[in-house]
């Protein structure tokens, strides 16, 4: 799958059902279901940054996404600094995302399973994670 709008290359299976797809000249999402039962999916976000970087990663932005808490960190995703951030989202599933920038638009990449299939879905987001690479 491949996408100029969102910027993102990856290597997707025939059988995920795509969930939503958006995209506007500056900004885009796309989603796609792994499983349905349980609920296991996988997403990309791009949308221009209204203001500093850090107002997206800080505890007034993310607190209301994970009202049970969230951890927070500094790694690489896909060749680009990041911030990784697991945590309860509202759904009740665990969530992982990664939030980067090219200073011009901010990136997620959200990787989301109930909590008892976190380790089932593991090798699907593992090979997912391997695939991912960022377009110009």
């Amino acid at each position: 799958y491949q996408t100029r709008i969102v910027k993102v290359h990856l290597r997707i299976r025939a059988d995920w059902l795509m969930m939503v797809i958006k995209e506007k000249r500056e900004s885009g999402t796309v989603s796609f279901t792994l499983t349905r039962h349980p609920l296991i999916t996988f997403s990309v976000d791009r949308e221009p940054i209204q203001g500093n970087f850090d107002l997206y990663i800080s505890s007034p932005s993310l607190t209301p996404l994970y009202p049970t808490g969230y951890k927070r960190s500094i790694t690489g995703f896909a060749g680009r600094k990041a911030y990784l951030i697991r945590g309860k989202a509202e759904d009740g599933r665990m969530d992982e995302s990664y939030l980067s920038t090219d200073r011009h638009s901010m990136y997620q990449v959200s990787f989301s399973a109930p909590e008892e299939n976190w380790k089932d879905a593991a090798p699907q987001f593992s090979a997912l994670k391997e695939t991912l690479r960022w377009l110009p």
